[in-house]
């Protein structure tokens, strides 16, 4: 899969959730909706998970159609809810916050750049190679863990009194 498509995927998801921030109570305002954004991302991928297991239950497949309706859907009915409610005021943002986000945004790019040269396949492949027993096969296994019948010599056993 590619990077953008997942981003994609994740924003779409971190969309439909804020739209449902309203829904459940969590912000009776848009000045509320932007102070608790933050949950926004869980509460979307929870919703996302929810709609596509019941679809699932009916043999329906939830791709891109679904997600982006789901997202427009749930901003529509936050649109809705939040008509006529107090709105956000702009303030101008403090330097370390500046410096904070230019700082993020530029590791952002950095490692997009990195994973667009060497992908994930690669850069995890130490880990499968040190974690993952059963790939290295049986004997491997049975060589690291022992026999299963074995009694190692340093664990005493137990004595009923």
């Amino acid at each position: 899969m590619r990077m953008a498509a997942l981003v994609g995927a994740n924003v779409l998801m971190l969309l439909a959730g804020l739209g449902m921030l309203p829904l459940l109570g969590i912000a009776r305002s848009w000045r509320l909706l932007t102070v608790r954004c933050g949950l926004a991302y869980l509460c979307g991928l929870l919703l996302v998970g929810i709609v596509s297991a019941h679809l699932a239950l009916v043999h329906v497949s939830f791709g891109w159609i679904g997600l982006g309706a789901l997202a427009a859907l749930s901003l529509a009915f936050c649109a809705w809810r939040l008509n006529g409610t107090e709105r956000p005021s702009w303030r101008r943002p403090h330097w370390i916050n500046a410096a904070g986000f230019a700082a993020l945004l530029a590791l952002m790019v950095d490692f997009g750049r990195a994973f667009r040269v060497a992908p994930m396949r690669r850069s995890d492949s130490g880990v499968r190679r040190m974690g993952d027993l059963g790939a290295q096969g049986p004997r491997a296994l049975r060589l690291r863990l022992g026999r299963p019948g074995r009694v190692r010599r340093h664990v005493v056993p137990l004595r009923e009194p």
